[in-house]
């Protein structure tokens, strides 16, 4: 409804859609409704949600907490351009709005590519003005282009899809596997299980061999 709104009365050349609150990634999504029960918007919702309010936005910018995954940007790819997520906890109150939205109204014609790398450098520009030497460490703000996400998700699938049977044949591997996975990077808690999926790959003895395959390909 407040897409549709805000496009009705709000006519733009270009449209983006700011999502500030808690985030949680593919694991619980995105916002805590204080108002219902503290009720989360799962990813499959957000999907919905934004098809509903009709395609055709320049970019959606998560305000949130560890939402630059490969699940989130699978959910939004129909309805967006470009994604500007980050994959860690943000700190500091979220990104430096103040500075990129007059960058904005100054330069109206930028697309979602260029206003979400002032984003993401702003961000940066924040945490260290603030002295948020924390906030520094978990700086993991991107921009992601949501048209080469369909090619990536098929590899992945691809990917695991081989690597799972493998380790059904020859289930002597899957220890060495878990204790090379354990020293994966992660994000947010360890309650969160957020892992990066290339550094998973490229730790594990059989995924190694086949994401160097993929990449090749890629």
């Amino acid at each position: 409804d407040f897409i549709r709104w805000s496009k009705t009365n709000y006519p733009a050349k270009k449209y983006m859609l700011v999502l500030w609150d808690h985030g949680g990634g593919s694991r619980t999504g995105i916002f805590v409704d204080e108002l219902f029960d503290n009720d989360i918007m799962f990813l499959y919702e957000l999907e919905q949600a934004l098809k509903d309010g009709g395609s055709g936005l320049e970019a959606v910018l998560f305000d949130a907490c560890m939402m630059a995954n490969i699940e989130t940007a699978c959910a939004i790819e129909d309805s967006a351009r470009w994604m500007i997520a980050s994959e860690e906890v943000v700190t500091g109150e979220g990104t430096a709005i103040n500075f990129w939205l007059k960058e904005l109204c100054n330069r109206p014609e930028m697309d979602g590519m260029k206003l979400g790398r002032i984003i993401c450098d702003s961000a940066q520009e924040k945490s260290a003005d603030l002295g948020d030497e924390q906030g520094a460490q978990l700086l993991t703000w991107s921009v992601i282009d949501l048209n080469e996400i369909e090619e990536v998700a098929e590899y992945m699938e691809e990917l695991f899809r081989t690597t799972a049977t493998i380790y059904t044949e020859a289930p002597e591997l899957t220890a060495l596997y878990m204790k090379q996975n354990s020293s994966s990077e992660r994000y947010g808690s360890a309650e969160d299980k957020m892992i990066d999926l290339s550094s998973l790959i490229y730790r594990a003895p059989i995924m190694q061999n086949a994401g160097l395959e993929m990449r090749n390909r890629m």
